[in-house]
């Protein structure tokens, strides 16, 4: 990633010590002036943009082991990370595989009720209806 953007910053912020821990701000910044290659993340290689990159401040909490980092815990903000780098330089992350069938409609009794009490007039819109359950008011 740093080859890919040009003035690559990892912008470190805010650092406030307590115990073993430490609690900061982290903000990448860059121009995206190289092809941009993640094949570790099964991305596909992202041709140079030009475009600079400017991610949401994110808040990182590292925890400390001596004087070496134990963990590192950053909190996801919308259009950051991985995300948000790919779709500020025009692309997007892959779809990943379905690891089951998406049930079709049809598939339930619920559903084939529905079916049953559209009418053609209606068009494409799904009619309001009441369907009978047996709710145990204990």
């Amino acid at each position: 990633m740093r080859t890919a953007l040009r003035g690559y910053s990892f912008n470190l912020s805010d650092l406030n010590e307590r115990d073993d821990k430490v609690e900061a701000f982290i903000q990448i910044t860059g121009a995206h002036a190289r092809d941009l290659a993640l094949p570790t993340f099964g991305l596909p290689l992202v041709p140079a943009t030009g475009i600079e990159v400017i991610l949401p401040q994110e808040r990182v909490d590292f925890t400390f082991d001596g004087d070496k980092i134990k963990q590192m815990n950053v909190e996801s903000m919308p259009g950051g990370g991985l995300t948000g780098l790919i779709q500020q330089v025009g692309s997007e992350l892959p779809v990943p595989p379905r690891l089951r069938e998406i049930k079709q409609l049809g598939d339930t009794e619920i559903s084939q009720e529905i079916e049953e009490h559209q009418s053609p007039e209606w068009g494409h819109e799904t009619p309001i209806i009441d369907i009978d359950t047996d709710i145990d008011a204990g």
